[in-house]
């Protein structure tokens, strides 16, 4: 139905159902999916998996120059104020998402970057409903 409804195969809705479970959004069913709670606890578990990511990082850079990486988090910090003022939740979400970045992506650390892009769809859509 999905696949009709949105004129695209079946093929890339079976991938998006996949990524949605892998994400614990969803649970497969034999016909369909059923969408799994997201309440207070998982948007906490949600915001804790991102303080030990970003408190890993900040633990890596912490003997690199700061200044280009403050001057840039200063930066997004004013653009989320610019949003709020006109509420463009999509505009602060964009500039929230690239300010936690700063210090994953400062710490060159391949596996956390990974980690990180695979967990950034769900935070996005977390501070967007939020």
């Amino acid at each position: 139905q999905i696949a009709k409804e949105y004129n695209v195969s079946r093929s890339p809705v079976r991938d998006a159902f996949k990524l949605l479970k892998q994400d614990q959004l969803i649970h497969l069913e034999r016909m369909g999916a059923e969408v799994l709670p997201f309440e207070d606890k998982e948007k906490k578990e949600l915001y804790d998996l991102r303080i030990m990511l970003e408190s890993f990082a900040f633990s890596r850079i912490k003997n690199l120059n700061h200044e280009q990486i403050v001057k840039e988090m200063r930066k997004q910090l004013e653009m989320m104020k610019v949003a709020v003022q006109f509420e463009d939740a999509e505009a602060f979400t964009e500039h929230d998402m690239k300010f936690h970045e700063l210090t994953i992506m400062a710490s060159k650390h391949q596996y956390l970057k990974t980690f990180w892009n695979n967990l950034r769809p769900v935070m996005e859509s977390l501070i967007l409903l939020s």
